[in-house]
């Protein structure tokens, strides 16, 4: 049997070990920035703040307060549930994923995440637009799961064939190509649209005047960026043809992009707009 005295000293014991426990600090910012630059392929410098709870390419600001966000197993999206279109697609392309090879595998499909608010394909069927992917299935050849839910209609927009089939498949053509070249790249894409925007379908799917693309990569060390802005018609050219900065996408979207980067960084990158250049 313990004494009074005993008992005295193992509470005191038992007190002063959960209040140093509860006081344990958490890990330092630079042990943090190492695993997110572990994880996002970046220098440990360029990681200090990034939230860990944050995609690094997942755009801040939000154009609708309706707007469902899904976390798929290949993207992010931000689906809008008045258009019945996403806001933005958000996703990061590595070497590995965009070699993976394998046939397209999938079929266009309604989305029931988004239940009521979703599209159907029937919605495009004599519309005159095509189902154009966002988050482009040849991306997701690394896995089956991930192919199959860029299928989905909320990863999908009404837009013109010509240009589905031309600059902007060039475009993502060119981005795996980079991917494999740099090790990784991180995409956002999505619609632009306006006043007047037309419709089609019984959902009343929006037909958006414009698409976006912005692009960040590490390369030698250094970041980088590209954008785009493309017509949602038939266009000739070369996608380089359609770049601009991406202040310009900030500023037609209302949407934030990289914002994680330091702001000596991320000022000096999007404002910057080479064409041509990679």
């Amino acid at each position: 049997m313990f004494s009074i005295s005993q008992y005295r000293l193992l509470l005191l014991s038992l007190t002063l070990s959960w209040i140093c426990f509860s006081c344990k600090p958490n890990k330092s910012d630079a042990t943090a920035a190492d695993e997110l630059a572990e994880r996002y392929g970046m220098m440990a410098a360029d990681a200090v703040g990034l939230d860990v709870e944050q995609l690094f390419e997942v755009p801040k600001g939000q154009r609708d307060e309706a707007a469902i966000r899904l976390s798929r197993t290949g993207y992010t999206v931000s689906y809008n549930t008045t258009w019945r279109i996403p806001n933005w697609v958000a996703y990061e392309l590595t070497a590995a994923e965009a070699k993976a090879y394998g046939k397209r595998d999938g079929s266009f499909a309604s989305d029931p995440a988004v239940g009521r608010y979703a599209a159907e394909n029937s919605d495009y069927k004599g519309s005159g637009y095509s189902r154009g992917h966002m988050a482009p299935a040849g991306d997701m050849k690394w896995s089956r799961q991930a192919q199959h839910e860029s299928f989905l209609l909320t990863n999908i927009c009404p837009q013109d064939h010509d240009l589905n089939a031309g600059v902007w498949e060039d475009l993502e053509s060119a981005l795996r190509k980079y991917a494999r070249k740099w090790g990784r790249v991180y995409i956002v894409c999505g619609p632009i649209v306006e006043d007047g925007y037309r419709t089609i379908g019984s959902h009343k799917v929006c037909v958006p005047q414009r698409f976006f693309k912005v692009v960040c990569w590490q390369k030698g060390g250094r970041w980088h960026c590209k954008a785009f802005v493309f017509p949602n018609q038939n266009v000739g050219g070369d996608y380089h043809d359609y770049s601009t900065t991406v202040d310009e996408v900030e500023r037609l979207t209302n949407y934030d992009f990289f914002y994680q980067l330091p702001d000596n960084i991320e000022e000096r990158i999007e404002a910057y707009d080479k064409r041509g250049e990679w």
